[in-house]
């Protein structure tokens, strides 16, 4: 190649470059999602339960719990909370 088409292709590309539209990304503000309601269960309707899936019942709601708090906390640390 040439120095000539070396320096026009250099000036092309300097011009090209100065083309290009700058993108700006600007964060979505979000609501977080209500906690949703759950339905409630009487102690007679647990009595059929076995101790173990009595256990595993609790076990699930407590890790919902954890999760919803843990969705909530990352809200309100963007600044979405209530």
């Amino acid at each position: 190649m040439t120095k000539w088409m070396t320096a026009a292709l250099a000036a092309l590309f300097l011009a090209l470059a100065g083309c290009a539209a700058r993108v700006e990304y600007v964060p979505l503000t979000v609501s977080c999602p209500p906690v949703p309601p759950l339905p409630s269960i009487s102690a007679q309707e647990l009595q059929p339960l076995t101790d173990d899936a009595y256990r595993r019942l609790v076990e699930r709601e407590l890790r919902l719990k954890e999760h919803i708090g843990q969705l909530r906390a990352l809200c309100e640390e963007e600044g979405n909370g209530k």
